[in-house]
């Protein structure tokens, strides 16, 4: 039987919150979330939020997703932003295992009226801990908090009368260099009231493997003061055949894209092993080209 409970340290660098963990390979056959206590850090109240098995409303599968959840209400139109880091501690080896994210860097998380969690999705593989019987510590450290977004008395949402999607073509020269980089991005482009930009990752988003090309659409810039604050939009991204025209397609899907949700598309387009069979047809003369459909569907404004 596993079980969770706060957990108490006696190391030099005393964490924000920790929960302690019996046999975490047990957690995941016996619920889908677990939420601890509300705990304080930096003047304001949170939450560590734990899906033992991924967390299934975001499609993550084979590992354990771990959020700092904010307990206090958030006004309309105000945002809370925070720096933190989660890791993951053997209580039996007294060492940590995972450190996320390493070295100097922290996770920015910004919570406001529709967005309560914020964290990791991929915090560790379920597959390394499977037959573990340790004890753990899944803990946070909150590094700083800070307020900003204008206050209002409520918000407008509107539909876009319905229209024919606007489609953006990109040309990608010299592919065989740049697919060498991180991220390649478009240059920028304007649909409706927001400028957007393509990004393509040539060995993947958030992928321990590089095993596939991700792509993605963005806000070019999520922190720019437009009259929508959050923009809903169906989005279709595509990597073009050149030769066959059987394009490399994602399903449309619809997202929101807001100032603290500013990137959305798919980690695992296309494989790289199948993007170098096809790749006399979707990179000709060193030309790759990519295609985003975007089909405004509504918007949201703070009175």
């Amino acid at each position: 039987m596993s079980s969770l409970v706060p957990a108490v340290s006696d190391r030099s660098s005393q964490p924000d919150y920790e929960i302690s963990i019996e046999n975490l390979s047990l957690i995941g056959k016996e619920m889908e979330k677990y939420k601890s206590q509300v705990f304080e850090a930096r003047g304001y109240k949170w939450r560590l939020v734990i899906y033992p098995n991924g967390n299934r409303s975001r499609n993550v599968t084979k590992h354990i997703s771990v959020y700092l959840a904010l307990a206090d209400p958030v006004m309309l139109g105000l945002e809370v932003r925070a720096a933190f880091h989660l890791y993951l501690y053997d209580q039996d080896k007294k060492e940590f295992l995972e450190i996320k994210p390493q070295d100097a860097e922290v996770i920015k998380g910004c919570f406001h009226l529709l967005k309560h969690e914020c964290g990791l999705d991929k915090f560790v593989p379920l597959e390394k801990y499977k037959d573990c019987r340790n004890s753990f510590s899944v803990g946070v450290k909150v590094e700083y908090v800070c307020e900003s977004g204008t206050t209002g008395r409520g918000e407008s949402l509107s539909m876009i009368k319905a229209g024919l999607p606007i489609t953006h073509k990109w040309k990608i020269a010299e592919f065989s260099t740049k697919r060498k980089e991180e991220c390649v991005e478009s240059q920028v482009f304007t649909v409706g009231k927001h400028n957007w930009k393509i990004k393509l990752y040539p060995r993947g988003k958030g992928l321990k493997n590089n095993s596939h090309i991700s792509l993605y659409l963005a806000l070019a810039d999520p922190t720019a003061r437009v009259p929508s604050y959050k923009t809903y939009a169906q989005v279709s991204l595509r990597i073009l055949d050149q030769c066959k025209h059987k394009h490399i397609s994602a399903t449309a899907d619809k997202f929101w894209f807001s100032g603290s949700s500013s990137e959305h598309g798919w980690s695992t387009l296309i494989s790289v092993a199948e993007f170098d069979g096809m790749k006399n047809r979707l990179v000709v003369g060193d030309v790759c080209f990519v295609e985003a459909g975007i089909y405004l569907v509504g918007e949201v404004k703070v009175l």
